[in-house]
């Protein structure tokens, strides 16, 4: 059965590309996970000023909605909303049927990401994007949400591992650097004489991001 949220969304996907974060997406992968809010990517458009209007906008046209802002939600509107956008890159949205954190920038991922981004998610029924799970796991680094990570099984040969051993992926000679061997389209996660960032313990690194 559609929820609130749901038709919300839907009205979105209508104008600009969605995509689901968090908990939604991982639920839409086909795992189970309980989650208090929903979040997602609404295209960053231009400009902080026109993603605002347009989400604006869009919650007077479904009627009952509010945004808030962080810290402690508290309601904006107008001016103050595109300075609260400009600030935290995200505004919640109340009067749905849970607490709908709408991202112009997600965490550990840059504005200017969104069409690869999107290139690589699948698109669901309802017109949303179903991000490549590399991708959700990357919007939840230094974070509280580590159950992403394990919900994927992903396990990080440069934490302490119990019954399992692996060595670093192989490193090749890259402009004059040492680099690990793979795909380089997110240069954030090579490194030149550290291995690459630890995921959280439980994670399975996966040398290539393909």
């Amino acid at each position: 059965m559609e929820t609130p949220t749901d038709n919300f969304i839907r009205a979105l996907t209508q104008r600009h590309r969605v995509s689901g974060l968090g908990g939604l997406a991982v639920i839409a992968h086909g795992f189970s996970r309980s989650t208090f809010d929903g979040d997602i990517w609404l295209d960053p458009m231009g400009s902080s000023s026109e993603w605002s209007n347009f989400l604006e906008n869009a919650c007077t046209d479904f009627g009952g909605l509010t945004l808030h802002r962080l810290p402690c939600w508290i309601p904006v509107s107008g001016q103050d909303l595109v300075g609260a956008v400009d600030e935290t890159h995200m505004i919640r949205i109340q009067g749905l049927d849970c607490p709908l954190d709408v991202f112009r920038k997600p965490n550990e991922i840059e504005i200017s990401d969104f069409d690869s981004f999107g290139q690589r998610a699948a698109t669901r029924g309802d017109g949303t994007l179903l991000p490549d799970p590399l991708d959700l796991i990357q919007s939840k680094f230094d974070t509280a949400a580590t159950r992403i990570c394990r919900t994927f099984s992903i396990w990080n040969p440069w934490s302490a591992p119990t019954t399992k051993t692996a060595s670093p992926p192989p490193r090749v000679r890259r402009g004059g650097r040492s680099v690990l061997a793979g795909d380089f389209r997110r240069p954030r996660v090579t490194v030149t004489t550290t291995p690459p960032p630890t995921l959280p313990r439980g994670c399975r690194w996966r040398s290539s991001l393909a």
